[in-house]
């Protein structure tokens, strides 16, 4: 379901519902819905999601079509370490409890480069939401990724 939700407005409507089976990942749906929902609502700017509906694909579309696709929250189980992300003017700022690191922006996305030796000998540093995939340390369902060689 996606509706209208601007303040100024005295109403805002329900501008688009679909439904699919339950197994049918929130991603995917919105992903055959985007251009949908540019051609309802031209001057669509800026949708927010929460955690379930990021994906790359979407970043491409979203993208393309110039719209600001802003999540309420990270896919997956809460973390015991806590990581932060605050938006800025032209970059996030993402941290824990060891650092706080600037994003940079990349063509597609925005990344952020942990100090993987700060981490060393943490007590919890298995727990922390950062996944290490091939070279690079990520969180899951966002945008935002930590590169295992930089240093800061």
């Amino acid at each position: 379901m996606t509706k209208t939700a601007n303040p100024e407005n005295e109403l805002n409507l329900l501008t688009d519902i679909a439904v699919k089976p339950n197994n049918t990942d929130d991603s995917d749906i919105l992903n055959g819905r985007i251009e949908t929902l540019k051609e309802k609502t031209p001057n669509l700017k800026e949708l927010y999601t929460d955690g379930g509906y990021g994906s790359e694909d979407n970043d491409s579309k979203f993208e393309e079509l110039e719209i600001t696709h802003i999540q309420t929250a990270v896919r997956g189980r809460k973390s015991k370490v806590e990581m932060k992300i605050e938006e800025t003017e032209v970059e996030y700022e993402v941290s824990c409890p060891l650092q706080k690191v600037k994003s940079e922006k990349t063509r597609i996305w925005h990344k952020v480069c942990f100090d993987k030796k700060i981490c060393d000998g943490y007590l919890l540093a298995g727990d922390c939401p950062t996944l290490i995939q091939k070279r690079e340390y990520y969180l899951p369902g966002s945008n935002i990724c930590q590169t295992k060689e930089r240093e800061i």
